[in-house]
């Protein structure tokens, strides 16, 4: 690779990878075609495909509404992506928000209230 260009990839920071989780977009419930599945009846569950036939299965998801992105939004299934994930950066040593904040020339963060306007849940 030396005496080379620089080679366009697709590579990503990890940064960006740890914030790239799209989980709560997981919606708490599907609909397909008129019948309603939580999550726990929807997932590792093809019957559910056999059962609609994938145009339907495919037409429903794309009329489906997605989870909000947003604080507090990871249900029992997607919890421990979010729990692996802040582990995976601790082990990484990637800094907290308000040490990026700095490197951006942006006051730090003072308080969980200040960050999301609201009281921290206890």
């Amino acid at each position: 690779h030396y005496g080379r260009g620089f080679q366009y990839s697709n590579r990503i920071t990890v940064e960006f990878n740890h914030l790239y989780h799209w989980h709560p977009l997981m919606p708490d419930n599907f609909n397909i075609s008129g019948k309603m599945y939580s999550l726990k009846e929807f997932m590792f569950n093809s019957q559910v495909v056999v059962d609609h036939g994938m145009g339907k299965f495919v037409d429903s998801f794309s009329r489906q509404v997605a989870g909000q992105l947003t604080h507090h939004n990871h249900g029992p299934f997607t919890l421990h992506v979010a729990v692996e994930t802040i582990q995976h950066g601790r082990a990484l040593r990637l800094q907290p928000l308000n040490q990026y904040r700095k490197r951006f020339h942006l006051a730090p963060y003072k308080s969980f209230e200040e960050l999301t306007g609201e009281k921290r849940k206890k």
